[in-house]
């Protein structure tokens, strides 16, 4: 379920640009739980006024137009319920598990829980959205129907970036391709990033050829902040997709065309370091296959397995971001090559251990450096001597631990012992 959100949430980081905010539930593109009975915004056929903008979208894009789409209205008072209705059984699950993670990493406070954090933020900022499985598109308004003349700029331009996303969907059916990605964290980040990418370029050449409509100009008129905070880490997340998405979109059709672009649409694998380096893409590039073995047995008896996959080149610098400057964050990981994060739960006790392999030994270096400088800035305290394990601030532990030359290992538990436990089973100590 992409979504297209008003206004940048109030977090204090610079804005360089006034733009409306365009945000993605990052890891998770939600695709909307069966709806039992008629409940839910009345949707109707696309009146012809939309019928057009929906053939213009179909021609500049060089897909068929998506048929059978209905369109319709939500209540700003109703977006929370609409949204929370539409979440099925697997991305409630996916929300809990991004929950233990980014608790485990520092992204989420012990109290704070990512489901609320999200729909929280949708509830005051979400303008429009477009659900897959059952073809709807709906603006956030409280008139009765959707009368595009009366449309502001805003609204016009949430109109064409929902139905590109249509025309996306009808043609290389959204939904499987989010359904291969699993739970693969970077996979489904890269993958949205794609998407999001490719509907944020079509529509600002759709709204560019339709400046001079009435309203155009005034699309802040409408704008509101929304009231929910959000951590900078998990805004920078969901500001990935749209604008590093954009940036490659554009890159790749400059080089190779739209269809190389489909390319990912139609399947293929994208890792979020072909995101940040759009020349690996047609490279011939491979990630590195980092494999962890299963902890669960030796964690103990009530332990299993909750999530795990390839948490990307992304992932790691916004996670080095948490304590250390930007432009530090990005030199660390430059040279991500692959990774393999898996995280286990017994009742409150947690732990996930990230293995990430770098292109050399000496890019390995160069983020353990960097790992060192977050362990200070976060308050890290180190244990026995000789033993690579520390105790945060906030009580957490951390283990850090080099494999192999070009390889980092890093346990995250709720308590150093946890961590410690984890990095014995691992070899790492």
């Amino acid at each position: 379920m992409p979504f297209r959100i008003a206004a940048p949430p109030p977090t204090g980081q610079e804005r360089t640009r006034l733009a409306s905010f365009i945000v993605a539930m990052c890891l998770v593109i939600l695709l909307p739980a069966c709806r039992e009975g008629d409940s839910g915004p009345a949707t109707y056929p696309l009146s012809p006024e939309l019928q057009a903008v929906m053939a213009g979208l179909s021609e500049q894009r060089g897909l068929p137009a998506a048929t059978n789409i209905r369109a319709g209205l939500v209540r700003r008072d109703d977006v929370r319920s609409v949204v929370g209705d539409a979440l099925s059984d697997s991305d409630r699950q996916a929300f809990a598990h991004l929950t233990s993670l980014y608790r485990l990493l520092g992204h989420l406070g012990p109290g704070e829980d990512y489901e609320d954090l999200y729909l929280d933020f949708v509830a005051d900022a979400l303008v429009g959205l477009y659900l897959p499985l059952t073809d709807e598109f709906l603006v956030v308004d409280d008139g009765e129907s959707i009368d595009f003349a009366a449309l502001s700029a805003l609204q016009r331009s949430i109109v064409a970036h929902e139905f590109v996303h249509a025309l996306q969907d009808s043609a290389f059916d959204v939904p499987k391709l989010f359904e291969a990605a699993g739970d693969e964290l970077d996979w489904t980040l890269a993958l949205t990033a794609v998407i999001e990418g490719d509907a944020v370029l079509h529509e600002g050449l759709w709204t560019r050829g339709h400046a001079q409509q009435v309203g155009a100009g005034r699309a802040w008129l409408g704008a509101q902040a929304p009231r929910a905070a959000v951590p900078p880490s998990v805004e920078r997340e969901w500001r990935f997709p749209y604008e590093a998405g954009t940036e490659w979109v554009s890159v790749v059709r400059a080089s190779g065309g739209q269809q190389a672009v489909d390319t990912v649409l139609r399947g293929r694998r994208i890792t979020t370091a072909e995101i940040l380096h759009p020349e690996l893409f047609a490279s011939g590039w491979k990630r590195a296959d980092v494999a962890l073995p299963d902890l669960a047995h030796g964690l103990g008896s009530g332990w299993k397995h909750e999530s795990g996959g390839s948490f990307g080149e992304f992932n790691l610098r916004n996670l080095l971001q948490l304590h250390l400057p930007g432009l530090v964050s990005v030199t660390a990981c430059a040279g991500w090559a692959g990774d393999r994060y898996d995280v286990y739960r017994s009742g409150s006790e947690s732990v996930a251990a990230i293995r990430v392999a770098f292109s050399s030994a000496g890019e390995s270096a160069e983020f353990v450096a960097a790992i060192d400088q977050w362990l200070d800035a976060a308050g890290g305290v180190r244990g026995a001597a000789g033993q690579p394990l520390y105790s945060l601030r906030d009580g957490r532990g951390l283990a850090v631990t080099s494999p192999a030359a070009n390889e980092v290992l890093l346990v995250f538990g709720t308590t150093p012992s946890t961590a410690g436990k984890a990095l014995q089973l691992l070899g790492g100590s």
